[in-house]
């Protein structure tokens, strides 16, 4: 309790002053928080707004002696040092996000390739083709240009080989026939040769039993007249 009127309207004036700082101390966390939230958030032109917004109440108060200055510098020293924390965080993200999209193109662009390699690979088989042709085309005579001297040539050219390789099986089925012949006589005097042993053989045979037949007979003629 104030014992004297002085007293007594320095706690009065004190009291007043204490109401209005409280409010203005409360803009100023307020201003601070939406900067933290801004950050943390990833919204970095917000956090840059409420930053400045905090800076012009910020100074206003140290001018005055509501806040200490010192307390204000250190609270924009911190909110700066997260601000380029979150403007780093977000190039960041943006930099993944654009790598993100590149890797998908990508990917993209290479499924779309498998699809279509059949396609390209018909079509390079195709104009490969068409280039061999053309070439074949330029280095070899057409066939509808030849004329009729060429044709003759090679239809006598034809019957040229066909009369020859005639020929040539002709001599050698008369040469296996000569070589057949040629056996055959060979071998005819030795199967007349084997042969003519046999018969002799057969003859001395003959004429033993014979001899011994007419003995036979004679013998037994004379024991008949005998008996007569």
């Amino acid at each position: 309790m104030a014992n004297t009127p002085q007293s007594a309207k320095r706690a009065r004036q004190a009291e007043r002053r204490r109401l209005r700082g409280q409010s203005l101390r409360s803009q100023i966390r307020t201003a601070v928080k939406k900067t933290r939230a801004a950050a943390g958030e990833g919204q970095t032109e917000l956090a840059q707004k409420n930053f400045r917004a905090f800076q012009t109440i910020a100074d206003r108060l140290a001018h005055r002696g509501v806040v200490h200055p010192n307390t204000i510098g250190r609270l924009k020293s911190r909110l700066n040092a997260e601000l380029k924390k979150a403007q780093e965080r977000a190039q960041d993200a943006k930099l993944r996000a654009a790598e993100a999209e590149k890797i998908a193109e990508e990917q993209a662009a290479d499924e779309a390739l498998r699809a279509d390699a059949p396609q390209a690979q018909t079509q390079t088989l195709a104009a490969a083709v068409a280039q061999n042709i053309r070439r074949e085309d330029e280095t070899q005579p057409d066939a509808k240009t030849k004329t009729k001297t060429e044709t003759k040539a090679e239809a006598e050219a034809e019957t040229a080989d066909q009369a020859a390789s005639a020929k040539t099986e002709t001599k050698a089925e008369a040469q296996a026939e000569t070589e057949t012949k040629a056996e055959a006589e060979t071998e005819k005097p030795k199967a007349e040769a084997q042969a003519q042993p046999a018969k002799t053989e057969q003859p001395d045979s003959g004429p033993d039993t014979s001899d011994a037949a007419a003995k036979a007979d004679s013998a037994d003629s004379g024991v008949s007249r005998k008996a007569d």
